[in-house]
C-alpha cells in the first residue's frame, strides 16, 4: 500500500496528505490494539511454602498486578457468605460483638442462638476483592497477594467491623485466608481455602503454616509459644450441591491440619465460576463452623 501511494501519478500535495493519513492509521492501530496485555509471559509462578505465588519482571510495578489478571476475584467484587457456628451438640449460633467482656477487642464477643440475633450479632460477611495492594501493604509490605477484605453485618445490614486480608489466584491454585476477627480466629488453626491443579479426583498436596499465640483463646486453645500447623489437601470426589445459584456440579476437597494442640479439619466445595461454595470446618475444640456462598456481585 505504501509503494503505490509513492508512485501514485498527479499532485504532490494529494500524495503527501495521502502519504499522512496513512501514518496517522498505523499510529493509531500500534497504540490502540497492540498494547500488551498482562499475560503470563509477564510473569512466572514460584512454588513458596506450598502456595504457587506470581513473580513478575521488574518492569510492571502496577499495584493492581496481583489482581488484574484473575478469574474468579476480580477487582470490586463482593461475595456474600451466611455462617453459623455449631457446639458439640449441634446447637447453632451466630457471633455477638460484647465489648464490655474484654478489653481485649478481639475478645469482646459472644455466642448466641439464631432465635436471639439483634443488632450487634453478625448474621453474614461480605469478601470484597480490593482494587490495589494499598490496604494489605499497610500490614504486610512487598506482599504478592490479591488484597481483599471481609466486612461483617448485621442482620438490619449495618457493617459492624472490617478486617483486610489476602489470597492467591493463578493458574496452578487458589488459596484464602478466612475470616479471622472475633469468634473467626478460631479458624487460624484450621486448614486455609485452598484447590491446587490438576483439579482432579486424587490430587493430593500439603501447606504448613506458623501459628502465633494471638490466635489462642481459652474458649478453644491456648498456646504461648508459636506452633505449626502441618496441613494435607485431597480432591476426594466431584459431588452435585443444591446453592444459592442452583445446583452447581463441584470438586471436593478434604484437608486436615496437624499440630501439637491436635487436629483441625475442612471440607470444601469448590466450582470454577463462584469459588469456595461451602467451606465446612470442624475445629480443635470440636465445634463446627459452616460457611455458605449466597451472592456475588460485581
Amino acid at each position: 500500500m505504501v509503494t503505490c501511494l509513492l508512485t501514485l501519478p498527479g499532485n504532490k500535495i494529494v500524495q503527501k496528505a495521502l502519504l499522512q493519513c496513512l501514518f496517522f492509521f498505523l499510529f493509531f492501530y500500534l497504540t490502540t490494539f497492540t498494547c500488551p496485555a498482562q499475560t503470563s509471559a509477564d510473569y512466572s509462578l514460584v512454588l513458596q511454602n506450598g502456595i504457587w505465588v506470581e513473580h513478575f519482571n521488574s518492569t510492571l510495578i502496577k499495584e493492581n498486578r496481583y489482581t488484574e489478571n484473575n478469574h474468579l476475584f476480580k477487582q470490586g467484587r463482593r461475595f456474600t457468605y451466611r455462617y453459623y457456628y455449631l457446639d458439640k451438640d449441634g446447637n447453632k449460633y451466630l457471633q455477638k460483638v460484647d465489648p464490655k467482656l474484654s478489653l481485649d477487642r478481639e475478645k469482646g464477643w459472644k455466642l448466641v442462638p439464631l432465635s436471639e440475633k439483634d443488632s450487634l450479632t453478625n448474621d453474614r460477611l461480605q469478601l470484597i476483592v480490593e482494587t490495589d495492594l494499598q490496604g494489605v501493604d499497610a500490614q504486610t509490605p512487598g506482599a504478592n497477594h490479591t488484597p481483599f477484605r471481609w466486612e461483617y453485618f448485621a442482620p438490619a445490614g449495618q457493617l459492624h467491623f472490617l478486617e483486610r486480608s489476602s489470597l492467591v489466584e493463578n493458574r496452578k491454585n487458589i488459596w484464602m485466608q478466612p475470616p479471622h476477627a472475633r469468634m473467626f480466629r478460631i479458624l487460624a488453626l484450621n486448614p486455609f481455602p485452598f484447590i491446587q491443579a490438576p483439579f482432579q479426583v486424587g490430587n493430593i498436596w500439603v501447606w504448613r503454616q506458623v501459628v502465633a499465640p494471638h490466635w489462642s483463646d481459652l474458649r478453644w486453645a491456648e498456646w504461648k509459644n508459636p506452633l505449626t500447623s502441618h496441613y494435607s489437601y485431597t480432591i476426594s470426589r466431584e459431588e452435585t450441591i443444591a446453592t444459592a445459584f442452583g445446583f452447581l456440579k463441584c470438586l471436593v476437597v478434604e484437608a486436615e491440619g496437624r499440630s501439637t494442640l491436635g487436629s483441625t479439619f475442612l471440607t470444601l466445595h469448590y466450582n470454577t465460576n463462584y469459588g469456595f461454595l461451602k467451606l465446612q470446618y470442624l475445629n480443635i475444640d470440636g465445634s463446627r463452623l459452616l460457611m455458605e456462598l449466597t451472592g456475588i456481585k460485581d
